[in-house]
């Protein structure tokens, strides 16, 4: 039962840190960056899918590594 409950508390807190980095980046007001995949494990953030520039890259990229709980930030995010 532990090893259950704790598996639940990393999926919570992992989607609480996506959830603050989707936030972060709805507040940009650039409706692109919503289309962004997040995926959050161990302090790594994966940010994946495309973009019309790569100045939309590098900023959803500087959001990203500033959000608390992310310690490095893996950007696979594509320049259409």
């Amino acid at each position: 039962m532990a090893l259950i409950m704790d598996h639940v508390e990393l999926n919570s807190s992992n989607r609480s840190i996506e959830t603050r980095v989707r936030n972060a980046f709805e507040k940009l007001g650039y409706p692109q960056l919503m289309k962004i995949e997040i995926h959050h494990a161990s302090g790594v953030l994966t940010l994946q899918g495309s973009l019309q520039s790569f100045y939309l890259t590098q900023i959803a990229q500087t959001v990203a590594i500033k959000i608390e709980g992310v310690k490095r930030v893996i950007n696979q995010l594509k320049v259409e």
